[in-house]
């Protein structure tokens, strides 16, 4: 399930790739045993590699894959802002 995070006071829906689920718009290849080989997405800029770890984003124009460190330094948890801003 998405949940809200912050960048740069932008308010975005992001949640981490599961290959399992098929409601994140990522087209998933897997071998015979259901290993993954490749997943990809389509995004406003074309088509986009996905890897495990990484985050979907959701923006206005659509979605898009974050690597994890990326995601991690650039993005804040909402609730953690609101925190913040309360205890100003």
């Amino acid at each position: 399930m998405a949940k809200l995070y912050v960048k740069s006071g932008a308010i975005r829906e992001a949640e981490p790739f599961d290959p399992a689920r098929s409601d994140q718009g990522v087209t998933v290849t897997t071998d015979d045993e259901g290993k993954l080989i490749c997943a990809t997405m389509q995004t406003m800029n074309g088509p986009s590699m996905v890897h495990l770890g990484d985050w979907i984003v959701t923006v206005r124009s659509g979605a898009y894959p974050c690597p994890e460190g990326s995601f991690t330094a650039m993005f804040e948890p909402i609730d953690a802002v609101l925190t913040q801003e309360v205890a100003a």
